[in-house]
């Protein structure tokens, strides 16, 4: 009777372990040597998104997700890029690369623009619980640091909240558009630049989080 409990015991322990190593998307358990995160620094090459006179959006966004990469390479993280220099592929590109390699989240990474401050994420209009969880992570984590304005969780688009957002709508995995901050906000740009770091790390932060890895 005893060698029975021992067995069980030691097959409990070994189920723990192996679960400690894995992280829970959709269910499902992912090993860490399979997790991929995948980073879109939005827009590039002739689009260049916001901008303010010189200072443009795809420029601000492309360093912000390259230090983000950095930090999870770090952590042991796989991270595929939609692009890693000024390059412009197709919102349907971007889709298809993280679709195809299997990315386990898809975090794309903006700046706004409007005239008015803040920090905001999107996720998906119909609000699945893994999408919402990762956008949440993120904005936790962002909030935590200075920002301007907390303009929280939002879904669908700012046009239509029934809708979705191109990268939302064409990814498969859970996703979510990281809006840090305003350009066309000079306030914003101070913090953008002060905070650099600090807003990587808590993308970085939020993105491990939600993957339920140690930071």
């Amino acid at each position: 009777m005893r060698t029975a409990k021992t067995l069980v015991l030691l097959f409990f322990i070994i189920c723990c372990a192996a679960l400690g190593a894995c992280s829970l998307n959709n269910g499902y358990a992912v090993p860490l040597e399979e997790y991929i995160v995948c980073l879109d620094p939005g827009h590039g090459l002739q689009d260049v998104g916001a901008k303010l006179g010189e200072r443009y959006e795809k420029d601000d966004v492309l360093r912000l997700a390259l230090a983000v990469r950095d930090i999870l390479t770090e952590r042991g993280i796989r991270v595929l890029m939609t692009r890693e220099d000024d390059a412009y592929p197709s919102l349907e590109e971007r889709c298809e690369l993280a679709n195809r390699a299997g990315a386990t989240v898809y975090v794309s990474i903006h700046r706004n623009s409007g005239g008015a401050k803040g920090v905001e994420v999107w996720a998906r209009a119909e609000k699945p619980a893994d999408d919402v969880r990762l956008a949440k992570k993120i904005h936790s984590a962002l909030t935590d640091k200075p920002i301007t304005a907390d303009r929280g969780v939002k879904y669908g688009t700012a046009a239509n909240p029934l809708s979705d957002y191109a990268v939302n709508r064409g990814t498969v995995m859970p996703s979510c558009i990281v809006e840090v901050g305003f350009i066309d906000s000079e306030e914003d740009n101070e913090y953008f630049d002060l905070y650099f770091d600090d807003y990587a790390a808590a993308i970085a932060e939020g993105i491990l989080d939600y993957a339920e890895i140690e930071y």
